[in-house]
This record gives structure tokens, sequence and C-alpha cells, in this order.
């Protein structure tokens, strides 16, 4: 299976490096400003950057770890091997269609303001809802998962739908950077969110001590730091509203 998924992302690489190109207009653009701005900024001083690496935080710490946990618990319950696979199953299926929902209704909303400020803003809405339906989704796992493995499987779906949060996270670069440090900027948010890669790890060593409950409840309120985050962020002052470049109103990923 991780080779399938490996040649899969090799091919939308290609597919992408064949067909993706920037407008003219942009490029051009781009190239003005890069040269305006060589030498007199950097993405790593910019608040921004790294309220928006934290902002993910939340959410890669819960996903490195309940797409690990979720097998054990389930065993921990007394589900049979079987159960364990299709459950394991739907979650996947469910984070990949809550991205698509993600996405969709972000930029439904986003395509409703003109301003950099309105279109982040209308993500970090869609992030928020994310952070929400990750915490109950753990809570319910938590609470319901001993009931029945239907209202198990109810709670995993639940809990998946925080991936609608990645898609409209990384369409945001494009909104709060100038148009020079876009990438520079994207790379920052990057590297400082997805630090928790190893969390598992972590997490696995807290599961003598505070059990499976202290777990969960770590992920909820994970969730609810998430949205306290989000709140702050959305009051930020963005770099980019100074600048005469066009917002990228869309997701970067088309």
């Amino acid at each position: 299976m991780y080779y399938i998924t490996g040649l899969i992302m090799v091919a939308g690489a290609v597919i992408y490096f064949l067909f993706a190109r920037n407008a003219e207009s942009l490029q051009d653009m781009l190239h003005q400003e890069k040269q305006k701005s060589v030498g007199h900024q950097s993405a790593w001083r910019l608040g921004i950057t790294w309220m928006m690496g934290f902002v993910q935080i939340p959410l890669t710490w819960t996903l490195f770890s309940v797409g690990g946990f979720l097998p054990a618990y389930a065993y921990h319950l007394g589900y049979h091997t079987s159960q364990v696979g299709t459950l394991m199953f739907v979650w996947g299926v469910a984070g990949f269609v809550a991205a698509f929902v993600g996405a969709f209704i972000g930029d439904a909303m986003s395509a409703k303001h003109s301003s950099h400020s309105g279109i982040f803003r209308s993500r970090l809405k869609i992030m928020t809802a994310a952070n929400i339906l990750m915490g109950l989704g753990a809570l319910l796992v938590l609470l319901l998962g001993h009931a029945s493995f239907g209202l198990l499987m109810f709670a995993v779906i639940v809990n998946a739908f925080m991936m609608m949060l990645p898609p409209n996270y990384w369409a945001t670069p494009g909104t709060i950077f100038p148009l020079a440090l876009i990438g520079a900027g994207a790379f920052g948010m990057g590297l400082i969110s997805n630090s928790t890669s190893a969390i598992g790890l972590v997490s696995s060593a807290l599961v003598p001590n505070i059990g499976w409950d202290g777990v969960f409840i770590i992920m909820a309120v994970l969730a609810v730091i998430g949205v306290i985050l989000n709140i702050f962020t959305a009051r930020m002052r963005l770099l980019s509203e100074d600048t005469a470049a066009p917002p990228l109103s869309q997701s970067t990923e088309r």
C-alpha cells in the first residue's frame, strides 16, 4: 500500500510540473517584487510566519498520533482484526473526502471577498470548524467507542473531518505574505507545523502513564488551543495588505 501511495504521489508531481504554470503577468510581478525585496525582508522576521506555523500544530499532533493509536485503542476495546481494518479504512476515506469538502467550502467562502484579510479569515473559519470536529471526534471516540463498533465508526468519521484544515491552511500563503515572500513563508509555516511529526513517539510514552483517557483528552485540549490560535491569528495585520499585488484569492493547489 505504501508503494501504491508513493507511485500515485510521484504521478501527481509529474502531472503538476507538466501543466502548472504562472500567468505571465504574475511571473513579471513576482520578478519585480523579488528585485525590490532582496536583502530587505525575511519570512522568519514576520510574526505571521511563526503564528501560522503554530496554528497547524494541534492538527499535526493529533493526526500523527491518532493514525497510529486507533488500531491499538480498538484492540484495547476488544474489537476484532477485521473490524480494526475496516475502521482504519473508513478513517482514511473520510479524511480524503473531508479534504475535498474543506477545499470546496473554503473556495466558496473566500470567493466572496476581494481583500487579503477577508480571504484569509474565510479560510480561518473553515480551519476553526476543522479543529472543533477534531476535538469532538476525539472525545466521542473516548466516550462512545466502547459502546458499539458503529458508534466508534461514527466518532472516527467526525474526527477525520479535521482534514478540512490542510487545504485551507496551504491556500493561505498567497494572501498573508508579500508576493516575493510567499515561497519562503510557506516553507517556514511547514517547517514549524510539521515539527510534530515525531509526536507519535512522545504520545506512545504517555499511554502507560496517563492511559487512553489522558491521550484523547490531550487531543481535545489541542483542538481548543487550535481554535484560540485561529482567533488570535485572525486579528493580526497582514503585510500583504501593504503591497500592490492583487490577492491570490483561490487555492494555491490550483
